[in-house]
């Protein structure tokens, strides 16, 4: 998936696999086993469905851009998942001392 990132804004249009650009909001990055990872927002999510997830996605670098790799594996997926929920509780916690 190319991406381009505007670091102001904390903003990544990923394309989808139609090739159509969406715009994502970086929440979160997280380091497993050597590898990156990062956790982000759809910033335009289906008006139907009461709840918006996060996508978690792997970050894999090149000499010419940054792309972001789907993740099919589940257990590590949901290992990902707990990682960021647990991170997140934690500078929840900090910040509300």
């Amino acid at each position: 998936m190319p991406e381009k990132f505007n670091a102001d804004d904390n903003y990544i249009e990923l394309l989808d696999e139609n090739d159509e650009p969406v715009m994502f909001e970086f929440i979160h990055a997280l380091e497993y086993e050597g590898a990156d990872y990062v956790v982000l927002a759809p910033v335009e999510g289906d008006e139907d469905e009461e709840e918006t997830g996060v996508v978690i996605l792997k970050a894999v670098s090149s000499e010419d851009m940054d792309e972001y790799e789907a993740i099919e594996d589940e257990i590590l997926l949901d290992k990902l998942f707990d990682m960021f929920v647990k991170e997140m509780q934690e500078i929840e916690d900090f910040e509300g001392e």
